[in-house]
C-alpha cells in the first residue's frame, strides 16, 4: 500500500472521529452539568420541566437551574410551546427533540406532547424505563452524553387505552403515553377517559326501561310481535327526542366532556318492527338503523361527538348510509381467532371484511380490541405475536383510536409484558416487537429471561402448529391436544424451575416469575380434570379400583391458591370467581368428581344424538363416572332445542331404586336444566314401564350459573327390577322473555347419570 495514501487514510478517520466527538454533548459528569433549563411563559411548559429536572437529578445527581430566558448559559435544555415553523411537523400529542452546538430543544403543541417528549428522551438517552406501575428504573450516570439528535415522533393513534391494572396509573399511564384516566385504587367501573361523557351500552341511559316501558312499551324492540325492554325502537320519533333531552342534560352537567356513546345494549334484541326492519333490510344490515338515528343526533350536538358501536349484530356496515362527519365508530373484534392476525382472515363477513367496508365510509373508527381469556384470567394466552400486526392493519383501515381491553386486575396472565407491548405499538406500530419482548423480560425477570423467553415461543410455535383457534372464553382444555396439552405443561413447569433457580437469591423477581408461572398451574388443574381415564387425569385408581386425587393435583392447587391469594388476581373470571372459591369447588371436586354408579352401565343409546359442537368425551361422557363442572364446553353433552332420549342398558338385572342425573343451568349461553325428566324401565329392552318423574320446580326462573342435580324415586321407592333404563328430559323449549332473547331455543345440557 502506497505510505502516503496510508497516512491520509489514518488523517482522515482521526478527523472524522474528532468531529463526531464535537457533536456529542455532555449532559452531565460528576455531578456537574453546564447546562441550565428554559422554560417558555406557560404553565405547561413550566411543569413539564420540573419533571424532567426530577429526573434527570435521580440520574445524574445534578440539581438543573431555571431560567426565563433572559440568561443563557453556555448549554440549555429548551421547552417550547408554540407556532414556530417547526411545529408544522407536528400533529396531536407528537413532539420534536432535537438538539444545537449548545442546546437540547422539546418542541409540542400540547401539554401531553410535551411531557411525552421528556419521557421518550429519558428511555432513549438515559436507558429509564418504565415497565409497570411498581417498577420504574432510573439507571446512575456518572459521564452523560448523547449524540446529535433531530427525531420527530406522532402518535400512530390520538386516543390510546390500554384496559389493563397498569393503565391506570401513575407512572406508567404517563410514560407510555396513554389516554387513559388515572384512577386511584377506590375507582370504579368504566371510567375511561375524562374526554367521555358516556362510554357504551347507553340506550338504558337514555331511555330507562323502569321509567318508561310500562307507558310506552313502543319505545323498545319489538321482536316476533313482542315488544321487550333489550334494545330501543331507533325509528320511534319520541325515542329520538327523549335521547336528545337526556343528552342535553349530562351535556350540562359535563360539559367538558367531548365524546358521548349513543350506543345498543349487550344482547341481540335489535328491533324488527316494520319500520325498523324496512331500513335495515335496504341498507343490508342493523346498523343501517343505528347509523340513521345517531346522525340525527349528532346534527343535534355538532360540537359534540357522538359515539356508537359496531357490536356483533351491528359490526356489518349499512350500505346507504354514512356516518356524521362528528360521529364516532366503535368497532369491535370480541369474535375474531387470536391464534393468527385479523387481516389473515379473508372470510366474507369476517371482521377484516367490515372494517375495510367502515373505512370506506368514516375515518372516524375506535377499534375496542380484546387481548386476553376473559373466562380464564390466568390461563396462558399467546396472542404476542398477532398484536402488532392487528395494529397496523387497523391504523391501515382508517383507525385513529384504540382501546384494548385486557384485565384491570393484577398478576392475570402476563399483565405487564401485554400491557407494556400494547401501550408500545399504540404510540408507534412500526417499532420492533421482539427487541422490546427482550428489553422488558430482561428488566422485569433478570436472569429468569431466557426461560420465560423460552415458554413464551415455545406456547406461540405449539399453538401456530395446532392449526386451532385461540378466542376470548374458551376454555383450557380446548387447547388440551395443543399448547396446553400434559406434555408441554410439563415442559413448561420444566422452564420455571430453571428460571425460578436463577432469580432464586432476588425475592421480587422470584415472585414475578411466580407470578407467570401461575397460569401453568391453573392450565394443568383445568385440563388433567377434563382427561377423564387416561394417564393425564387428576384422578388415579387405587388398588380397591376406587379413584383418589393424585399427589400432584393437590401440591399445584395448593400453590396456585396460596400465592393467588397473596399477589392476585383477585378473580379467575372476568365475572367472579376469586381463589378462595375457585380452591372451594375444585376441592370439591377431588372429593366427589368420580361416581362408582358408572361400573353398573354397560351402554347408552341415544334416539337422537347430541350435537356435534360439544363432543365432551363422546357417546360414553354421561355414563363414564365423571362429573363436569359449570362449565358446559367439557364433559357435558348439549341438545339444542330438542328433549333428549336414551336407553341405558345395565350390566345386569339389579333392584332400581333411584336414577340422578346432573344438569347445567346458564341463562346467559341459552342452557336451561330440562323442564322435567321421565323414567321408564324394563327387563327384556322392548317392554318398558313408567317408574317415575321428576318436574323442574324452578323451570322457567332466572337463576345462577349451576349445576343442577335431578333425582327420580323409582316406584315410589320400593324400586324395580331392570335391565333397560330409559329417560326422557324434557327441554324448556324457548328461552324465557326475561333473557331478552325472543324466539331463541333453549339448549339442555346433560352430564352423569347414577343408578342406585
Amino acid at each position: 500500500m502506497n505510505i502516503g495514501k496510508f497516512f491520509l487514510v489514518v488523517i482522515a478517520v482521526m478527523l472524522f472521529m474528532n468531529v463526531a466527538d464535537a457533536q456529542k454533548l455532555v449532559l452531565a459528569e460528576n455531578g456537574v452539568s453546564s447546562f441550565q433549563i428554559i422554560t417558555g411563559t406557560d404553565d405547561a411548559s413550566k411543569d413539564v420541566s420540573l419533571i424532567f429536572a426530577m429526573y434527570f437529578a435521580a440520574s445524574t445527581d445534578v440539581k438543573l437551574a431555571f431560567s426565563d430566558g433572559k440568561n443563557i448559559a453556555q448549554h440549555n435544555f429548551r421547552f417550547e410551546l408554540d407556532n414556530k415553523p417547526v411545529f408544522s411537523k407536528i400533529a396531536g400529542d407528537g413532539f420534536i427533540i432535537n438538539t444545537t452546538a449548545t442546546d437540547v430543544c422539546f418542541y409540542a403543541l400540547t401539554y401531553a406532547g410535551l411531557e411525552f417528549a421528556v419521557y421518550t428522551f429519558l428511555e432513549n438517552y438515559l436507558d429509564c424505563r418504565c415497565y409497570s406501575k411498581n417498577l420504574l428504573i432510573i439507571p446512575k450516570h456518572q459521564r452523560l452524553e448523547i449524540p446529535q439528535i433531530n427525531i420527530t415522533e406522532n402518535p400512530s393513534f390520538d386516543f390510546r387505552v390500554s384496559y389493563n391494572n397498569n393503565g391506570f396509573y401513575k407512572p406508567f399511564n404517563n410514560w407510555q403515553k396513554l389516554s387513559n384516566t388515572l384512577h386511584d385504587d377506590n375507582s370504579k367501573g368504566w371510567d375511561i377517559s375524562k374526554d367521555w361523557g358516556l362510554w357504551v351500552h347507553t340506550l338504558h341511559t337514555l331511555v330507562p326501561p323502569s321509567d318508561y316501558f310500562t307507558a310506552h312499551p313502543e319505545y323498545y324492540a319489538l321482536r316476533s310481535g313482542v315488544r321487550n325492554q333489550a334494545q330501543l325502537c331507533l325509528s320511534n320519533p319520541d325515542v329520538l327526542r327523549i335521547v336528545m333531552n337526556t343528552l342535553s342534560k349530562l351535556m350540562a352537567d359535563n360539559p367538558n366532556a367531548k365524546y358521548w356513546s349513543v350506543s345498543q345494549m349487550d344482547n341481540y334484541g335489535y328491533c324488527e318492527c316494520d319500520k325498523c326492519r324496512a331500513i335495515d333490510s335496504v341498507e343490508g344490515s342493523p346498523s343501517g338503523s343505528i347509523i340513521r338515528f345517531v346522525n340525527k343526533v349528532a346534527a343535534a350536538f355538532p360540537d359534540k361527538i357522538i359515539s356508537t358501536l359496531a357490536y356483533q349484530y351491528s359490526r356489518k356496515p349499512p350500505q346507504i348510509s354514512k356516518p356524521a362527519s362528528n360521529v364516532n365508530i366503535m368497532l369491535c373484534t370480541i369474535e375474531c381467532d387470536r391464534s393468527k392476525s385479523i387481516e389473515a382472515d379473508t372470510s366474507a363477513g369476517g371482521f377484516a371484511s367490515d372494517i375495510k367496508g367502515w373505512s370506506k365510509i368514516t375515518d372516524n373508527i375506535l377499534v375496542w380490541d380484546y387481548v386476553v381469556n376473559f373466562s380464564n384470567s390466568l390461563l396462558p394466552f399467546p396472542n404476542f405475536n398477532v398484536l402488532q400486526p392487528n395494529l397496523k392493519f387497523f391504523k391501515k383501515n382508517h383507525a385513529t383510536m384504540m382501546f384494548e381491553q385486557g384485565f384491570t386486575a393484577e398478576n392475570t396472565d402476563f399483565t405487564d409484558l401485554r400491557g407494556y407491548l400494547l401501550a408500545k405499538l399504540m404510540w408507534n406500530v412500526n417499532l420492533n416487537t421482539d427487541s422490546m419482548m427482550n428489553d422488558f423480560l430482561q428488566g422485569y425477570y433478570g436472569a429468569a429471561a431466557p426461560f420465560i423467553k423460552s415458554y413464551i415461543e415455545l406456547m406461540t410455535s405449539e399453538l401456530q402448529k395446532s392449526q386451532k383457534q385461540l378466542t376470548l372464553y374458551e376454555p383450557a382444555s380446548t387447547h388440551k391436544d395443543g399448547y396446553l396439552s400434559p406434555q408441554l405443561l410439563s415442559t413448561y413447569f420444566s422452564l420455571f424451575d430453571k428460571a425460578l433457580k436463577a432469580v432464586e437469591n432476588d425475592t421480587i423477581k422470584t415472585i414475578r416469575v411466580e407470578n407467570a408461572l401461575q397460569g401453568v398451574r391453573y392450565a394443568w388443574l383445568e385440563v388433567c380434570q377434563m382427561m377423564p381415564h387416561t394417564p393425564n387425569w387428576i384422578f388415579e385408581q387405587k388398588t380397591d379400583g376406587n379413584f383418589q386425587v393424585k399427589k400432584q393435583a393437590q401440591t399445584i392447587l395448593n400453590d396456585l391458591i396460596a400465592h393467588a391469594k397473596q399477589y392476585g388476581p383477585p378473580i379467575f373470571h372476568e365475572a367472579g370467581i376469586p381463589p378462595d372459591v375457585y380452591e372451594k369447588n375444585m376441592q370439591s371436586y377431588f372429593n366427589k368428581g368420580v361416581s362408582s354408579s358408572y361400573t353398573k352401565v354397560k351402554s347408552i343409546t341415544y334416539k337422537e344424538p347430541s350435537s356435534p359442537s360439544y363432543p365432551a368425551e363422546g357417546t360414553n361422557t354421561l355414563i363414564d363416572g365423571v362429573f363436569g363442572t359449570n362449565n358446559y364446553f367439557a364433559l357435558w353433552l348439549g341438545w339444542w332445542g330438542k328433549d333428549m332420549e336414551a336407553t341405558l342398558e345395565l350390566k345386569e338385572t339389579q333392584l332400581v331404586k333411584e336414577f340422578k342425573l346432573n344438569c347445567l343451568d346458564n341463562s346467559q349461553s341459552w342452557i336451561l336444566a330440562p323442564s322435567e325428566i321421565c323414567i321408564s324401565c324394563s327387563t327384556d329392552g322392548k317392554t318398558f314401564i313408567n317408574c317415575g318423574s321428576y318436574k323442574n320446580p324452578k323451570a322457567g326462573e332466572k337463576l345462577e350459573k349451576q349445576v343442577v342435580p335431578f333425582s327420580v324415586i323409582i316406584n315410589s321407592g320400593k324400586g324395580v327390577q331392570a335391565k333397560y333404563i330409559r329417560v326422557i328430559c324434557k327441554n324448556q323449549g324457548k328461552m324465557p322473555k326475561w333473557t331478552g332473547v325472543i324466539d331463541g331455543d333453549s339448549w339442555i345440557f346433560l352430564d352423569e347419570i347414577e343408578i342406585n
